[in-house]
Formats: C-alpha cells, sequence, structure tokens
C-alpha cells in the first residue's frame, strides 16, 4: 500500500491530466449521441411511413415486373379467383358426342362463347367472370340441349355441367320451375276471342321488361311454340305470349287470304294493346315472332304500329304480305331478322324486296342446304333458335 501511494504522488499531474480528458470524451459522445438519434427519429419516422404504404401497395413486395410476369402466368390472388364451367355432352341414349357445339353465354353482356367438344364429349372453359350468370346449352346437327344456368350467386369456382342432346321437337318438356303458364282470352273489335297461352315475367327485377308475341303458321296452333319457349325463352327476363289465330274464327279461310290477313292484323291490334295493359310490361319493347303466315303480320305489324319494337320473319310471303301492307299509311318495317331456308325458294325470293322496305338495324339469314319452312325452321336447325333468340336480347335492350 505504501508504494501505491508513493508511486501515486510522483504521477499524480499525469493521471489528474487524463482524468480531464476522460470526463470530457463522455460528454462529447452523449452530445453527439443525442443529436443523432433525434435525427434518427425524424428521418427514421419518415421512412417508416414510406415503408408502411409501399407495403399496402405491393403487399407481396415483387417490383413492377414481377407483378406484371404473375399476371402473364395467370397466377392471381384467391381474392381474384374466376369461374370454370367444365363437363361432357351425350345424346338421349347416353352416347358420347363428339364435334358438338357448346355455347356459354353471359346473360349481363350477350357475349356468346363457342366451344367444340373432343373425342370424348368434353368440353371446359375457365377465366369467368364470377359476377355474370352463364346460359350453357349444346347443339349437333339438328340435336339440341335444354339450357342450364349457372348462377352468380352460386361461389362456386369449379361448376360442372352435363348436356344431353334430344331433337327439339321429340316431345315437350315440362314447364321450367318458377314459371307461371295462363291460359287467357282476348277478345277483338270483329268480336273474336283469340285464346292464348300468356307466361307472365317472373317479376325478380320489378322493372318494365320486353314482351314477345309468337305467331304460327297456316294450320297451326299455339302448341308448336310449346318447347320453343321453354327451352330458349323462358331464362331471358321477358314476357311471352303465344295465340292462335286462323282457327278460332274459321269464317276467315272462306274470305280469301287478303281479309284474312287484314282481320289478322286487326287481332294484333287488341293482342298488343292487351300486352300494354299487362303489369310488369314495357309497352314500348315488343317484339313479333312469326312463321309462315304469321311471319306476314309480323312484317305488316312491324311498320304499323309503333309499339313493335323488333319482330322476326321466318318463311315469308312476298305476295301475301304485299296486298296487306300497301294501303297502310306512313308503312315503316323497322328492326327485322329473316330468316329462310335455301331450299324455299318463295321465301328466299322474297327477302331482298322485304330487306328493301326495312329500316336499320336488319339482318338476313338463309340456312343452306334445308328445305324446311315454318316452325320446321326453328325444330330441325337448332342455329335459327339461337339466332331468334340473340336478336331479340340485342334489339329489345
Amino acid at each position: 500500500m505504501h508504494r501505491f501511494f508513493t508511486l501515486y504522488r510522483l504521477f499524480r499531474f499525469v493521471i489528474n491530466s487524463y482524468y480531464r480528458k476522460l470526463i470530457l470524451i463522455p460528454t462529447w459522445s452523449v452530445t453527439v449521441l443525442i443529436i443523432g438519434t433525434l435525427n434518427l427519429t425524424i428521418y427514421g419516422s419518415s421512412l417508416l411511413d414510406e415503408a408502411s404504404k409501399a407495403r399496402k401497395a405491393n403487399p407481396r413486395g415483387m417490383t413492377p415486373g414481377q407483378e406484371e410476369l404473375l399476371r402473364k402466368l395467370g397466377k392471381k390472388d384467391k381474392k381474384d379467383f374466376t369461374k370454370s364451367i367444365v363437363g361432357q355432352v351425350t345424346d338421349s341414349s347416353g352416347n358420347i358426342v363428339p364435334n358438338a357445339k357448346v355455347f356459354i353465354q353471359s346473360i349481363q353482356n350477350k357475349t356468346i362463347t363457342v366451344l367444340i367438344t373432343d373425342q370424348e364429349g368434353l368440353y371446359s372453359i375457365f377465366g369467368l367472370d364470377p359476377k355474370h350468370d352463364f346460359q350453357v346449352f349444346a347443339e349437333k346437327g339438328k340435336l339440341s340441349s335444354k339450357s342450364t344456368t349457372v348462377s352468380s350467386f352460386l361461389n362456386r369456382s369449379n361448376n360442372l355441367v352435363n348436356l344431353k342432346l334430344s331433337s327439339l321437337g321429340e316431345k315437350p318438356e315440362e314447364l321450367k320451375k318458377d314459371f307461371i303458364k295462363k291460359n287467357v282470352e282476348i277478345s277483338t273489335e270483329e268480336g273474336t276471342k283469340l285464346q292464348g297461352d300468356w307466361y307472365p315475367p317472373s317479376g325478380k327485377y320489378n322493372n318494365p321488361t320486353p314482351a314477345v308475341l309468337l305467331l304460327a303458321g297456316s294450320g297451326e296452333r299455339r302448341k308448336v311454340w310449346h318447347t320453343f319457349i321453354n327451352e330458349k325463352l323462358l331464362n331471358n327476363e321477358l314476357g311471352v305470349l303465344s295465340i292462335d289465330l286462323e282457327e278460332v274464327n274459321s269464317s276467315l279461310v272462306d274470305r280469301g287470304d287478303l281479309a284474312r290477313l287484314e282481320l289478322s292484323l286487326i287481332d294484333i291490334e287488341a293482342v298488343i294493346k292487351w300486352l300494354k295493359s299487362q303489369k310488369l310490361i314495357d309497352p314500348f319493347r315488343i317484339a313479333i315472332v312469326g312463321v309462315d303466315f304469321g311471319a306476314n303480320l309480323a312484317f305488316a305489324a312491324s311498320g304499323k304500329y309503333e309499339n313493335v319494337r323488333s319482330a322476326v320473319m321466318i318463311s315469308g310471303n312476298l305476295n301475301e304480305t304485299h296486298q296487306m301492307v300497301k294501303d297502310i299509311p306512313n308503312f315503316q318495317p323497322h328492326s327485322i331478322l329473316y330468316i329462310a331456308t335455301q331450299g324455299d325458294k318463295s321465301s328466299v325470293s322474297s327477302v331482298a324486296y322485304f330487306e328493301r322496305k326495312t329500316g336499320f338495324p336488319r339482318q338476313t339469314q338463309i340456312f343452306p342446304g334445308s328445305k324446311s319452312r315454318g316452325s320446321q325452321v326453328l325444330i330441325e336447325i337448332p342455329e335459327a333458335s339461337r339466332l331468334v333468340v340473340e336478336w331479340l336480347q340485342k334489339t329489345l335492350e
């Protein structure tokens, strides 16, 4: 201990000098540390805010190039799931049907995608908008399936829809569920009473909807429309009316074609008036679809009544129609789809005249390789039925 104090006295000056310096060094260090911490707090807070925003904008932490590559590869988030529809097409005996056309129709935007089944009768489509409703049906030659709806309310990514083909005229199907058919009687100014089948709109959207009037050919009754209505029209939000014309008043047959046509036009006027009075029907969105004799009436009504917004004329006859419309004042037919088969010479030769008289929009379809006429066109050529539905959707929007 004595030696320690002796050494301390000898080196006291040096020790005290370094002691002062040691005190100063921590003081400056603490000051610099405090200033640095304040800067880091202010600047670091800004960086943290920017980083937080970047994480929200790009939660996966990918560069724009990586995001684009991911989109191209089709790898989507679970939130961005899409729908797929797959299935198999068979005939009424259960045999697979290759090379059949499968139609995927979006109800919202009216687009149709056409697929072809493979050798196993299989078809598939992916990447469909889950917010859309889709109608799915198949056709091959003279065979057609009933339409199936894939609803947007089904929160399901994969949807299996198997389709069975049968002849459109094989046998009438049971009326689809949730639809009502009413037998109606409509009185005309001539005192006749027209018998009809009325399918009112469902009213699920509670908005005014279009109506379609179906007119059969000579010698036919309204029952010829049953399958077409059930398979092609009831999936659309509209009212449908089919009526009997000629058989209701047999005296018309004995008064000649011209008188029959003129009186039938009066009947059509009464039917249009009846449609306008129906609940949920838009009085200015009425369409008329006619075959054979009914086609001539559809053409005449299109140019005479302003409530008729659209028409379809299947197998029309020029001679009868010209005699009927020549004295109608301000006759302006418009928005008409003309359908005929190549083997129906009288209808094909009439189309050019009808087109010249018709305002836009207008469309003509001549089906080659067939001699079908009237309602048989819809039964034997499934594509004709699809064309009619597409025309109605487009012109009644």
